[in-house]
């Protein structure tokens, strides 16, 4: 990324930091340095994978009108704790008057990281004045970190 602003924060809110592929984690947080300014914050969650079961189904439904709606379905697939990855089938199915009118089915991976982990990260990008909160400082919500860093 390379924007000709400076911003005095960078907010990636629940998890979306976690569908980022390992590989680009070290040019990601130096853009992020180097996007914000002086005194400038990163405010990012990050997901633990606490209850994460292979096999696991769920599915949700929501309402987007009278006749309307979508059944989102979440298969668990698998558990990569070297890697620090899980991965998931995700199917989306609009419908319409009860009938199915599309469906859409995607592969969906989340990569985690160990909180010193993440903080050497942050340090090594720059950052400095590093802290986290779980759960959005519900202390019982130990799977949602949320991790702010300041560029000094």
């Amino acid at each position: 990324m390379s924007l000709p602003n400076k911003y005095g924060a960078i907010i990636m809110p629940t998890g979306s930091f976690c569908l980022l592929p390992k590989s680009l984690i070290k040019d990601v947080l130096t853009s992020f340095y180097n996007h914000l300014e002086v005194g400038g914050s990163v405010i990012l969650d990050l997901l633990l994978p606490e209850d994460f079961i292979s096999g696991k189904v769920e599915t949700v439904s929501y309402e987007l009108g009278d006749d309307t709606g979508i059944l989102f379905t979440i298969n668990s697939q698998n558990i990569d704790w070297v890697s620090q990855k899980t991965s998931y089938i995700h199917r989306y199915e609009l419908l319409k008057n009860g009938l199915i009118q599309q469906t859409e089915i995607s592969n969906f991976i989340l990569y985690w990281y160990g909180i010193s982990e993440f903080e050497m990260m942050l340090k090594h990008a720059g950052f400095s004045e590093i802290n986290h909160v779980f759960g959005y400082g519900d202390s019982s919500q130990k799977s949602l970190i949320t991790f702010t860093a300041v560029k000094r």
